[in-house]
């Protein structure tokens, strides 16, 4: 039987004025994968994310999600097909609580319109209960619910900031989703609590593909790895074929293959 596609980029390029940030970059994702994209520093591994989610536009290339094309539309639009995601620097809503900040999720799935949520019609009233329980769920998945939901989100350590944002991404209801660096700033207890937490997210239908240096974890989660180098893919497989890869060697001990 084969795997379904989840994400496809066929071809995807995307230059800085004369930087090729990401060059003819091709690899697919099927549903149901944990994948890693690793590479050194300006690999172009937070830029190829960019482009996924439309944060870019790419220069040539396709990108497909669902089986829809998702190549060079707004960020809104490639998260009604299912994408969600995490941020290299966390990007939490200061003057909003723990609650409100996954709520923010959860909203993009809501039905009320606007004339509804002005006039606080008896649906949106519920919609909103709804979307607060939906919110307290992930929550409890990523192990913030024994705090106050009311408390300030920037008042949390920032192990705890990262897996807020990573509760904020799943209220969406993703098909996919991706974290960008969730490992970094963690000690070494809450690093092995994340990739639980990243297996328990697969358990849950969601796909995930994520970026981050901890070699440890990336190798002991990912069913795939794909490793940039200067924008382009240099190796892709296993975790065990890409450690043995003699490329994937020289990018990171920069020596020759």
């Amino acid at each position: 039987m084969t795997a379904e596609v989840l994400l496809r980029l066929t071809d995807v390029t995307k230059r800085f004025g004369g930087l090729v940030a990401v060059d003819d970059l091709t690899f697919e994702v099927q549903r149901g994968q944990i994948k890693a994209i690793i590479g050194p520093n300006g690999a172009g591994k937070t830029t190829a994310f960019n482009l996924i989610t439309g944060v870019y536009a790419l220069d040539e290339g396709e990108i497909e999600v669902a089986g829809k094309r998702a190549s060079r539309l707004p960020s809104h639009e490639v998260a009604s097909f299912g994408v969600a995601r995490t941020f290299q620097n966390v990007q939490l809503f200061g003057n909003m609580s723990i609650l409100e900040n996954v709520m923010v999720g959860a909203h993009t799935r809501a039905k009320s319109g606007l004339l509804s949520a002005s006039l606080r019609l008896p649906a949106m009233r519920s919609e909103e209960v709804a979307l607060a329980e939906r919110a307290r769920e992930c929550l409890r998945l990523v192990g913030l619910d024994k705090l106050a939901p009311e408390m300030p989100a920037l008042s949390l350590a920032f192990g705890q900031q990262r897996l807020l944002e990573v509760a904020r991404a799943l209220a969406a209801e993703p098909l996919l989703v991706l974290l960008d660096e969730p490992a970094a700033g963690l000690s070494t207890a809450e690093t092995a609590r994340l990739g639980e937490l990243v297996e328990n997210i697969r358990e849950l239908g969601v796909t995930v593909l994520l970026v981050d240096h901890d070699m440890d974890l990336v190798m002991q989660i990912s069913d795939e790895v794909l490793v940039l180098d200067h924008g382009v893919k240099i190796a892709e497989g296993t975790p065990r074929e890409v450690q043995r890869d003699p490329r994937v060697i020289a990018a990171y001990l920069g020596e020759e293959p």
